[in-house]
């Protein structure tokens, strides 16, 4: 049994080794151009220019996770335990992010919660 880090897996998983972005969204705008979109955009900017950039951003460009968890689990309770193990680990994250992140900074709030094991950092690989 390997474990790797799971943000590793997913990245991975969707740019480099399964190619999943064009594999399973051939018409959406390649992951390099909403970067350098996205990249252009600085506090400079108009609100209304970069809402017309996310907004153009989000609709062309959309979100293909969930395959990972279906190409990676063929048994289904193995499939449901892993999507239901990682989505409780962003909410729990997300939750305590944005309740400790004013008082202690973002650095310092993921590694506490990464290291009271309330988001799960790793993904295990049978």
């Amino acid at each position: 049994m390997a474990t790797t880090s799971t943000c590793q897996v997913r990245v991975d998983y969707l740019l480099c080794i399964a190619n999943a972005i064009p594999r399973y969204r051939p018409g959406d705008m390649p992951f390099k151009d909403t970067q350098a979109l996205l990249g252009k955009q600085t506090k400079n900017t108009s609100l209304e220019e970069r809402m017309k950039v996310f907004l153009r951003v989000r609709r062309e460009f959309q979100p293909v996770l969930r395959h990972f968890f279906t190409e990676s689990n063929k048994q289904p309770l193995v499939w449901y335990a892993k999507r239901l193990t990682y989505s409780r680990s962003v909410a729990v994250g997300s939750i305590g992010m944005n309740l400790l992140s004013p008082l202690l900074g973002i650095a310092k709030v993921s590694k506490l919660v990464t290291s009271l094991g309330l988001v799960t950092d790793t993904y295990q690989t049978y």
